[in-house]
């Protein structure tokens, strides 16, 4: 019987982050990557939420609209 998919823990996907970076990377980098995707994970999340704005929402609220 096939296992459900589920979604990799925080611990393994750093992990597998931490495996893949070069033997000289600097502290900087391996922070501004977790920092990336923290940002990029609570976005998904803010999403998922319905708190998101379209293109056209954006471009109205900073005057960009055509």
């Amino acid at each position: 019987m096939a296992m459900p998919d589920r979604r990799p823990t925080v611990k393994e996907q750093l992990h597998a982050r931490a495996d893949a970076l070069p033997d000289d990377v600097a502290w900087d980098d391996v922070r501004l990557l977790v920092a990336a995707k923290a940002a990029v994970e609570s976005g998904r999340a803010s999403i998922r939420a319905g708190k998101s704005y379209s293109h056209e929402e954006i471009g109205r609220e900073f005057g960009f609209a055509r």
